[in-house]
């Protein structure tokens, strides 16, 4: 059943600049409005701490902002303690995000859009068609959500360090609220995470991506590579067509990249395809020379997939071959696979009652 969505603003679409504005606005108290940021980002309290509040001024904030939170329709947990969400969005569209365990913190995986308008041809979420982009609200709203489930099940380990954007959806795509979603985590009375501990990821959307430099705040970026050349890559990839490897890269070089900072480039190693030593050749002559690091990504297989995962010892290869280029490579264990959480796996739907 389709709901209707709040008309008034949501408290996770403000930054706390415009929340302290809203607050001086209605003559209400800095500090306590300070604490109610802090009790959401910073502890992931599902009711802030509103006895220091003044009643008149909860019922006016109550009032004036909408509190909704995107809703656990589903949590599933991993063998490996990964953790994967359906949320339901005010409107009734669902969307997933990731938990990704490591040394007992987290890094998690956001959603910038309902499905993906990209048609990536490996990607489970690009059979699913685009519904519309998310809000910066609802986008944030799944890692105070997250927070919250942390702090509920897995109170020990409840850090949340990374935040990629990475789900559904392409990211630069949905720029503006991408943006200002970053930005509401950046800010030091909400989630404080570090500039260097966000990441945003493209499949090189270009209007996008020649924006980044002058308004993205200083944030790591990703690109999906997937392949060296621009006739496998818009197999893969079909808005290559329309911006092809060559621009990608020739924009990414003009982002200024201060110390030990590096751009991602992902690989998604498919067998038979893209995995061949040649391939691993054009592929360190292609980044030899830019600030990279290549993070090489085994396929992981959905039902009807037509691409097949490559063996571990082709996977070892073609990381080793690469590796003599002098630039750092990666090789991305598999995470939430046995419930379909893995790279590429993401796919909401909805669920009826009982199932």
């Amino acid at each position: 059943m389709t709901q209707i969505r709040s008309n008034r603003p949501h408290f996770f679409q403000l930054t706390y600049d415009e929340f302290a504005a809203f607050g001086h606005q209605h003559q209400l108290n800095p500090a306590a409005l300070a604490e109610i940021f802090k009790n959401y980002y910073k502890h992931g309290l599902t009711e802030p701490r509103w006895h220091k509040v003044a009643k008149p001024a909860r019922r006016l904030m109550e009032q004036k902002l909408s509190f909704f939170l995107p809703a656990p329709a589903r949590v599933h947990q991993a063998g490996d303690s990964t953790v994967k969400f359906l949320f339901s969005l005010e409107d009734g569209q669902c969307i997933e995000a990731v938990l990704i365990p490591f040394q007992k913190k987290y890094s998690l995986c956001l959603s910038s859009q309902v499905g993906c308008a990209m048609g990536c041809d490996f990607c489970h979420t690009g059979t699913q068609g685009f519904s519309r982009h998310l809000t910066t609200g609802e986008m944030v709203g799944q890692y105070v959500r997250a927070k919250q489930w942390l702090m509920e099940h897995r109170p020990k380990d409840a850090r949340i360090l990374n935040v990629v954007f990475m789900g559904q959806g392409e990211p630069l795509h949905n720029f503006d609220e991408v943006k200002r979603a970053v930005e509401i985590l950046l800010t030091h009375r909400g989630a404080s995470l570090a500039e260097y501990k966000i990441t945003v990821s493209t499949c090189g959307y270009m209007p996008g991506l020649a924006r980044w430099k002058k308004e993205m705040p200083n944030v790591n970026i990703a690109l999906s590579l997937h392949a060296p050349d621009d006739i496998r890559r818009t197999q893969l990839i079909p808005v290559n067509k329309v911006y092809p490897l060559s621009s990608i890269l020739n924009e990414l070089d003009t982002i200024p990249m201060g110390p030990k900072r590096y751009i991602t480039f992902e690989y998604l190693l498919i067998a038979n395809f893209n995995d061949s030593e040649s391939d691993a050749t054009t592929v360190g002559h292609l980044l030899k020379r830019r600030p990279a690091i290549l993070n090489i990504i085994p396929f992981n297989p959905y039902p009807g997939a037509k691409y097949q995962r490559p063996s571990d010892a082709q996977t070892t290869r073609f990381a080793s071959l690469v590796s003599n280029f002098g630039f750092p490579v990666t090789v991305r264990a598999p995470k939430g696979a046995d419930i379909f959480a893995a790279c590429g796996q993401l796919k909401s739907q909805l669920y009826s009652a009982g199932n």
